[in-house]
């Protein structure tokens, strides 16, 4: 009798053990927890599955409600009583437009039982579809291109491809050759294929020749660029260093003037206002030369890049440099 005893107490705790378990089984019980939908093209809009389950309880059980973790996964349910035995289903439903990439997306199930909602997963990877250039870079010049808003020109350009199509024709260069030479990196690669479909619908043969940067840059300072998209930014926040890059023959052949301007008014304004120390008088030639540059249009401002800064006085800074943003700590 006393060794029977043991075995007694364990298997007493075996099934006292199992009671919790039993206790918190779900009344629906679906066929599967998961789905992956393996890859999903993005372009082939939204895909379905259907999450069937059924009643193993012997009373009848609602759906209350189905919450998803993002707008881009929808169930569709229905909250009428499943009835013991019953089946039913819950259908999910992905859109893969602008969600590139893997995703993991989790659906909690609640019901009119007690207890943790039952929790749906789906998987998978969405395939890119191709974006416009539009789509890549959104941003919006308007119907005009103008110059600075503290320095407003008095005359702006219209966009008109009829009216740059004649001048191109009125100048015999209606099916000239152009080249455009870029970086063969983003963005400047989609720049240029947009630049070429820009200039071949006002008549001009526009070609493509994308190269390492190394080679580019020789060729650009060579004078050997005859167009091209770059990009450029400022860190002094002077005018004339912005605009002086671009128009300062002083800069040809060196960093900034790459299309080789040479206007001998604007290096005069260039120089007036930069040695100028009454704010009004620099602002005076600014305007001038403001007037000039739009006149000449020595560059085309395709996009500009708005870059957002938060600023705390908790913040300091061990340097002036801000390329090193690594240096910049919390303060104690």
């Amino acid at each position: 009798m006393m060794r029977r005893l043991p075995v007694c107490i364990l298997s007493i705790l075996f099934i006292i053990s199992l009671l919790p378990s039993l206790a918190q089984a779900p009344a629906l019980r679906f066929d599967t927890l998961t789905w992956d939908f393996g890859t999903v093209a993005e372009a082939g809009g939204r895909v379905t599955h259907r999450f069937g389950f059924a009643n193993r309880s012997g009373r009848p059980v609602v759906v209350t409600d189905v919450v998803a973790t993002c707008g881009c996964t929808v169930p569709v349910y229905s909250k009428r009583p499943v009835l013991p035995g019953e089946r039913s289903e819950i259908a999910v439903t992905f859109d893969p437009m602008n969600r590139p990439g893997r995703f993991d997306k989790v659906v909690s199930v609640f019901t009119s039982e007690s207890g943790d909602p039952i929790r749906l997963r789906i998987t998978g990877r969405v395939t890119p579809r191709e974006r416009s250039v539009e789509e890549l870079y959104p941003c919006d010049l308007g119907e005009q291109v103008t110059g600075n808003p503290d320095f407003v020109p008095s005359h702006t350009y219209e966009y008109n491809v009829e009216k740059a199509r004649a001048l191109v024709e009125e100048c015999g260069n209606m099916g000239r050759t152009v080249t455009i030479k870029s970086y063969n990196t983003e963005p400047y690669q989609t720049l240029s294929v947009w630049l070429q479909g820009s200039l071949s619908a006002i008549g001009l043969d526009a070609k493509v020749d994308t190269m390492e940067r190394s080679a580019f840059l020789d060729q650009l300072l060579n004078g050997e660029v005859e167009i091209c998209p770059f990009s450029w930014s400022d860190v002094s926040f002077d005018f004339g260093a912005a605009v002086g890059i671009y128009m300062d023959s002083n800069c040809i052949g060196n960093s900034g003037n790459y299309g080789r301007y040479n206007n001998p008014k604007a290096d005069e304004l260039i120089a007036l206002g930069n040695g100028a120390s009454d704010v009004e008088a620099r602002k005076g030639y600014y305007r001038e030369l403001i007037e000039i540059y739009m006149e000449d249009v020595p560059s085309v401002a395709m996009y500009a890049v708005i870059n957002a800064i938060a600023h705390s006085n908790q913040l300091v800074m061990e340097d002036a440099n801000i390329y090193e943003m690594a240096r910049v700590h919390w303060a104690e």
